[in-house]
């Protein structure tokens, strides 16, 4: 392969890496376009931003990426879980102002840590209480509602020198199936993905988000045979609504696109339209390095055999250029300490200002808790995050395991606790058995089941955990639903 065509296809990728120091062949790798860091990356704030200067030292005009959404998706505080609240209590709370705050602090640690740029926001509507990768990521079920908040987190990122890629376009909301797992379906006709779908979007674009990521599903409504991230047709309606930066793909190495191979699948994206290629995690590869050098030589076989071609790689590498010149504005980033503390002040009132509550939440030390959430979630990389672990410590309660061999018994005198995200046969029979329990959830409150006494946190990020636990233990000064 001649160099000239490795950097313009290194132009084009968005790869992940394993570790906290920079691999050699990143280094090597001239004219990539960016990284795309994961929990793996990113241990602590200080490991993070010296991994980030590293990074810059080696490709200074590197497009340093990352998956923080607030709430359930963070990679920064992968090991706490976020300081700031799911868009669903953003949602749910609907002060816009805040969810601008939220943004903008968030933004500010980002940029104290290094990154450029940082995959929000999530402009799904959540039509479907049982969508196993959405839910409490979106802002909520009304697409009005979505668009305001989304424009809101694209000023609040840009505020604090932070690009914005929103996502799943065209929509992700409405569907039953993680495209991690396998390829979900949006079946519904134009009128509805026009009023519904794609709003949130055309209000983002008109907001001036810089990137604008395309899921992994199929969308009869426009095209049969290719899923959205490789359809030419859907990748254009991207660019028909005036959308005139990157399109980048969500990672290709998820189970709906990656059956051929993750260098297949780029050929594809490129092919259809795509500009800036995700590569995904290489948390299951075994030789990152031997991984990437397997889609560069698969992107370099197609354009030689004439199924790519060339041309394709510039325009895309032209638009992710204009988005690397682009990156790290004018203003002047604080320290990552004091970063942090502003997210956690604004993620605190946000949180509190979410809770819901209905009934009696009240709970007493010694009182006990299960947790009944068991799937884990592909996209958040937790199942209940740190929800049972701060009731535990923050009002005393004993951990219980209902489901176990024989099954625990509660004490006599003692109240139950169960946290759930989704309704299901073991949540309806334990609080059957349990009437008087109190049901922590954290999910969609559309998927909470009608039980009268509940807390709902719409996430599981620890500043919603703290919200749920003092809500339960101070049973004065909570918004009811």
């Amino acid at each position: 392969m001649t160099g000239a065509l490795r950097r313009a296809i290194h132009a084009v990728l968005l790869p992940g890496f394993s570790g906290v120091s920079v691999p050699e062949w990143v280094a090597d790798a001239n004219d990539l376009a960016g990284v795309l860091l994961f929990a793996q990356n990113t241990p602590d704030l200080a490991t993070t931003a010296r991994l980030n200067a590293d990074l810059r030292r080696a490709h200074p005009d590197l497009l340093i990426t990352i998956d923080e959404e607030g709430g359930n998706v963070t990679r920064l505080q992968a090991d706490t879980g976020s300081l700031l609240p799911a868009p669903a209590a953003l949602g749910a709370v609907d002060d816009v102002q805040l969810t601008e705050s939220c943004a903008h602090a968030m933004g500010a640690l980002l940029a104290a840590c290094g990154f450029d740029l940082t995959f929000a926001p999530v402009l799904d509507v959540a039509a479907r209480p049982d969508n196993p990768v959405i839910g409490a990521r979106a802002f909520g079920a009304a697409p009005e509602l979505v668009a305001r908040h989304g424009r809101a987190v694209v000023r609040g990122l840009r505020g604090a020198g932070v690009l914005s890629g929103g996502k799943h376009f065209p929509g992700h909301g409405d569907t039953n199936v993680d495209s991690h797992l396998a390829m979900p379906e949006l079946d519904v006709d134009e009128h509805i993905l026009e009023a519904r779908d794609l709003a949130p979007f055309r209000a983002a674009i008109e907001e001036g988000m810089d990137a604008l990521m395309v899921g992994h599903l199929m969308v009869p409504a426009l095209d049969t045979g290719a899923p959205a991230s490789l359809s030419t047709t859907i990748l254009a309606r991207a660019r028909g609504l005036g959308f005139t930066g990157p399109l980048v793909t969500d990672a290709l190495d998820m189970k709906a696109v990656s059956a051929d191979g993750v260098g297949a699948a780029c050929v594809r994206a490129l092919a259809a339209g795509a500009d800036l290629l995700c590569l995904g995690s290489t948390a299951e590869v075994a030789d990152d390095g031997a991984h990437f050098g397997e889609v560069v030589a698969t992107i370099e076989a197609a354009v030689r055999g004439g199924h790519l071609d060339e041309s394709r790689l510039h325009e895309a590498a032209a638009r992710i250029a204009t988005l690397r010149r682009a990156r790290r504005s004018a203003v002047t980033a604080t320290d990552v300490e004091s970063a942090r503390d502003a997210v956690e002040r604004v993620g605190t009132e946000a949180a509190r200002r979410a809770i819901r509550t209905r009934g009696d939440v009240h709970l007493r030390p010694g009182d006990v808790v299960t947790d009944l959430i068991v799937r884990w979630d592909q996209a958040a990389g937790a199942t209940s995050g740190p929800m049972t672990g701060e009731l535990i410590e923050a009002c005393g309660l004993v951990p219980v395991d209902l489901q176990g061999p024989g099954g625990s018994t509660i004490p006599p005198g003692r109240r139950l606790a169960v946290v759930s995200r989704e309704p299901d046969g073991r949540l309806a029979d334990v609080l059957a058995a349990h009437p008087d329990a109190l049901l922590v959830h954290v999910g969609v409150a559309e998927a909470a089941p009608d039980h009268p006494h509940i807390v709902f946190t719409d996430g599981i990020g620890l500043a919603s955990a703290r919200a749920a636990a003092q809500a339960c233990s101070s049973p004065t000064g909570r918004r009811r639903s």
